[in-house]
């Protein structure tokens, strides 16, 4: 951005003072077409996309509500310039995924309570990342992946999974479980598909095969995936962890 600037909201409108800036400065005028038109849709709106005449004259790029999971705005993202080749879909559409991932996590408790309640052993973490990528889908239609791998709770598979677990990538979130009989590995890839899924599993096991000399077939770990629903997301979490098959 050449100049943006995050409002917070409070009482039912946005304060006057930015609560974080970048680039040139700028001065917010609420009653402008384009902020109103953001803050009726609760979504964001750009000039190009604006649906009132008066709105596409506006003095700002683009405007995004910072709306919690429960529909409440906690913010206002204004965008007063930026480069007019980065004024395309990708990129708006990566900026109201950022803008959903902040939001939910200003209101985390509320995204989060009924898995941790259901799961009371789920990370914090993990359950608000899984949380955030359901409304993302639902919103959005962005996929995300959950992808389990399951070892035999033995010595050699010990080995292995303290491997797997140094293996995370920075964007991933991942939930350990341990039973007498099985070791498990829950690992939330946000922004991910079927491709992102298989490159994945292949990076293990070649990092396995390297390793130790053994694939998912010979260290009898089985693996199961699936897409980050856009409902139903604790009903698809446990069916999930019914077929890893182990005790909570």
């Amino acid at each position: 951005f050449d100049g943006a600037r995050i409002y917070a909201w409070r009482g039912g409108k946005a304060l006057s003072e930015p609560a974080a800036s970048i680039g040139q400065p700028f001065d917010l005028d609420v009653e402008d077409p384009l902020v109103l038109e953001a803050l009726e849709s609760r979504t964001l709106v750009h000039v190009g996309s604006a649906t009132q005449q008066q709105a596409a004259r506006s003095a700002y790029v683009a405007c995004v509500p910072l709306v919690d999971a429960l529909k409440e705005p906690i913010g206002l993202l204004v965008v007063h310039s930026m480069p007019f080749l980065a004024l395309n879909n990708d990129n708006l559409q990566f900026l109201l995924v950022l803008c959903h991932f902040y939001s939910d996590g200003v209101r985390h408790a509320a995204v989060t309570r009924e898995i941790v309640q259901a799961l009371p052993s789920c990370p914090y973490e993990f359950a608000l990342d899984y949380a955030r990528l359901v409304r993302l889908t639902r919103d959005s239609g962005v996929a995300s992946s959950l992808v389990a791998l399951v070892f035999d709770n033995d010595e050699r598979s010990q080995t292995w999974f303290q491997n797997l677990l140094r293996t995370r990538r920075a964007l991933d979130a991942q939930w350990a479980i341990r039973d007498d009989q099985h070791l498990a590995m829950l690992t939330l890839m946000p922004l991910s598909g079927e491709g992102a899924v298989d490159g994945y599993l292949l990076r293990i096991e070649e990092s396995m095969r390297a390793q130790y000399g053994v694939d998912f077939e010979s260290a009898h770990v089985a693996v199961h995936a699936i897409s980050v629903p856009p409902d139903a997301a604790l009903d698809a979490l446990r069916r999930l962890l019914e077929r890893c098959d182990v005790r909570l």
